[in-house]
């Protein structure tokens, strides 16, 4: 699939925000998942959550046997807890960083598949910001962060739970991913690799669909009539 570059190109996904994030999202996960058809929340690494009477505070529940890429083993609630640190982190650059820091303010392990939140603001749309819907809260490996720190373009993005994990990635050109060795938990794709391929220019995006270089790119109005008068379809 080929798409405009990104702003930022970095594996560190605190310092990417909304424009640039979306390149990650084949190979995380949120705790909160939403229903592709209908737009409702849906369970997503996270089976159920609850506020407590209290009001202030959220009881989730996490899905167990989750695996993580790179043999990082099963997600868990200290999963969770690193996520919601390093896109709090004092360094991040992601642009709803402020939103996270203000309405969360702390979250605690009940045990290895049960956290608490702690909610101070914005109480209402809790779920959004913890779903698939905002972006964010993309569920990274605490093992690999703490194994290789902060992430380079040499050493790939934290490790996470999707159906995709990275392969490769060259600056400037492409990212790539490869489908899970392991039977992923909730879904099988269809292709052993997908590929985001960088291209600014429109017009090169309309060529390589044309030669089959790509399947599938974004094309201004004019030369997507282009594009199905030669047997593309739109969707």
């Amino acid at each position: 699939m080929a798409v405009d570059p990104v702003p930022v190109e970095s594996n560190e996904l605190r310092l990417n925000s909304s424009p640039s994030v979306f390149i990650f999202r084949s190979m995380y996960e949120y705790p909160v998942a939403m229903d592709i058809k209908t737009g409702k929340f849906a369970p997503g690494l996270a089976t159920e959550w609850a506020w407590e009477p209290n009001g202030k505070q959220v009881r989730m529940k996490l899905r167990g046997g989750v695996q993580l890429h790179k043999d990082m083993g099963e997600f868990g609630a200290k999963d969770v807890i690193y996520s919601w640190k390093d896109v709090t982190h004092p360094q991040a650059l992601y642009g709803d960083a402020p939103v996270f820091r203000g309405m969360i303010k702390e979250i605690t392990p009940v045990n290895d598949h049960e956290v608490m939140f702690d909610v101070a603001e914005q109480p209402a749309f809790f779920n959004y910001w913890v779903s698939q819907g905002q972006g964010g809260f993309e569920i990274r490996s605490a093992k690999h962060g703490e194994a290789i720190g902060n992430p380079t373009m040499q050493t790939g993005p934290l490790a996470g739970s999707g159906p995709y994990q990275f392969k490769e990635r060259a600056q400037g050109q492409y990212l790539r991913y490869e489908r899970t060795a392991f039977k992923h938990w909730r879904t099988t794709p269809d292709f052993p690799e997908f590929e985001f391929r960088l291209m600014r220019e429109a017009s090169t995006r309309l060529a390589s669909l044309m030669t089959g270089e790509i399947q599938v790119t974004n094309l201004p109005e004019d030369l997507m009539a282009q594009a199905t008068r030669q047997g593309m379809q739109v969707i």
